[in-house]
C-alpha cells in the first residue's frame, strides 16, 4: 500500500528544481518571479485579462486562467515555463479573435 507521502506536493522553482518550503515562500512573494504573462484588453463595454503564473507547485507549475469575456474561467495548467509561454500566447490569440 502507497505511503500518504509518496503524494505529497512538492515544491519547484521555474527551472524544475525541487526548493524547500522557505524558499518556496520567499518566491511566491516575489510578483516579478510569480508573473509569467498579462495581457488584457476592452471592448468599450467589457475587460478580459489572460494572466499566467507559476504557482511553484508540482502538480500544476504555471497556471493560465481567463477572467471576463466569452471565455471567462478558461484554465490551463502547465509542466514547464516554455509551455505555458506559448499556451499564454495561444490563449491571448484566442481572446483577441473572440473579442
Amino acid at each position: 500500500m502507497p505511503n500518504r507521502l509518496d503524494y505529497a506536493e512538492k515544491f519547484l522553482d521555474r527551472d524544475l528544481y525541487e526548493i524547500d518550503v522557505l524558499e518556496y515562500m520567499s518566491l511566491i512573494m516575489d510578483q516579478g518571479y510569480v508573473s509569467v504573462g498579462y495581457f488584457e484588453i476592452s471592448d468599450g463595454r467589457e475587460t478580459v485579462n489572460v494572466q499566467t503564473i507559476w504557482t511553484g507547485l508540482s502538480s500544476k507549475l504555471f497556471v493560465t486562467e481567463v477572467e471576463g469575456g466569452k471565455m471567462s474561467g478558461h484554465v490551463c495548467t502547465y509542466s514547464s515555463e516554455i509551455d505555458a509561454l506559448v499556451g499564454h500566447e495561444q490563449i491571448v490569440d484566442s481572446v483577441k479573435e473572440l473579442i
